[in-house]
């Protein structure tokens, strides 16, 4: 198997076909959206069948008791009975790729639940390259999760991402890598008496990126803290040339027999 990010690859362990096991993950890769590819990749010719697990946020705030939720499963604000509305078990969608020029194609779209609960998406797309197909799922993912998102007035998101053959062996897998425990100690909490007041809005913006799943929120606040201690080096730069800019008066020393 191959993997991305370069380091990682020494944490994972292949328990079968669709499943990899996680052991001792440093710090620096929790948090990180790690690329999985797994043996076969890039000789399976398609189709391909993209899953997109769901996610929210809020779930700590879901305030549901009639529904098991295992966010591994996927997880969404939207009831869905797949059921009741059969047209919902399977959609189609016509695309055209790379481009409007391209010959017309049609894909199609499964929405799964439990205990009817929307927990992901599942699109079945007619193409030969597993890059092509997942630029295509992405984009109709994106279309689809924001349409829901303005007409439902929801928080919804991509959890993961898990691209299969037909027969269901796993190709490729883009997952967030979770956060392990660690251990607390009194110099956590004082460390706080020691920082400069003027960087304490860097710290609250560091807090925001850490705990936010949404990587260009990450790179956002980690931009405004970047901006914010060029603009505090750049004062206090000022500042030293001010003082080193202070001229003492002259002093003159009378003649006298030593001079």
């Amino acid at each position: 198997m191959k993997y991305s990010p370069l380091g990682i690859k020494d944490h994972f362990k292949k328990v079968d076909d669709r499943t990899v096991g996680i052991s001792d993950l440093p710090l620096k890769f929790q948090g990180s959206t790690v690329t999985i590819d797994f043996d076969d990749v890039g000789t399976y010719k398609g189709p391909f069948v993209v899953k997109c697990f769901l996610a929210s946020e809020f779930l700590i705030y879901f305030n549901d008791t009639e529904h098991h939720v295992n966010p591994w499963e996927g997880f969404s604000h939207l009831l869905f009975h797949e059921h009741c509305d059969h047209r919902l078990n399977e959609i189609s969608f016509e695309y055209r790729y790379p481009d409007v020029n391209a010959d017309l194609h049609q894909a199609t779209v499964e929405l799964k639940s439990i205990e009817g609960l929307l927990r992901s998406i599942v699109m079945t797309i007619p193409e030969d390259n597993i890059d092509s197909a997942l630029d295509i799922a992405h984009k109709t993912f994106i279309g689809i999760l924001d349409a829901i998102c303005l007409r439902k007035r929801i928080p919804i998101q991509i959890q993961r991402i898990e691209v299969l053959t037909k027969k269901g062996r796993m190709q490729r897998s883009y997952t967030t890598m979770p956060y392990m425990p660690v251990e607390l100690d009194v110099d956590d909490i004082i460390t706080v008496n020691y920082i400069p007041q003027v960087l304490r809005p860097c710290l609250t913006l560091y807090r925001e990126a850490i705990n936010s799943c949404n990587p260009y929120y990450r790179l956002l606040c980690l931009f405004r803290i970047s901006e914010r201690l060029r603009e505090i080096q750049n004062e206090n730069v000022m500042k030293l040339k001010q003082d080193l800019s202070f001229k003492r008066p002259s002093i003159t020393i009378p003649d006298n027999d030593l001079t």
